[in-house]
């Protein structure tokens, strides 16, 4: 997942790990912005509280269901991704079923979640 080759010098290997870390950033400006949308619209339909509103999202409805397991997969997938950025840590995972599991996550869940419910919907 990183260049952590021997090879590579290390100014080269620190930006990788800079541009690693601003794909975070918009990964996660888009879940926030996916939770705020399920929020809002259960708010609309009445929900209060801070977590009351939860109770009144579509939970039956798969148009609905998909787009939430997709980003509540996000976030693990996400986090696992931001930890392999660091340098000591990937040493450790690199080549791992660590790398796997995050590149399953992030697609296998968040994008084929998402498809499903496209794909419903239409």
């Amino acid at each position: 997942h990183q260049i952590i080759d021997p090879g590579i010098s290390e100014p080269v290997k620190y930006m990788h790990v800079f541009m690693s870390l601003a794909i975070g950033f918009p990964s996660l400006m888009t879940a926030y912005a996916m939770f705020a949308v399920f929020e809002r619209t259960a708010r609309r339909k009445g929900g209060k509280g801070i977590v009351g509103w939860y109770k009144k999202l579509p939970w039956g409805d798969v148009r609905f269901l998909a787009p939430f397991i997709a980003m509540a997969a996000f976030i693990p997938a996400g986090a696992g991704g931001i930890a392999q950025t660091t340098n000591q840590l990937n040493q450790v995972v690199h080549n791992t079923m660590w790398v796997v599991g995050h590149f399953h996550l992030t697609l296998g869940m968040s994008v084929v979640m998402t498809f499903f419910g496209l794909s419903y919907w239409l």
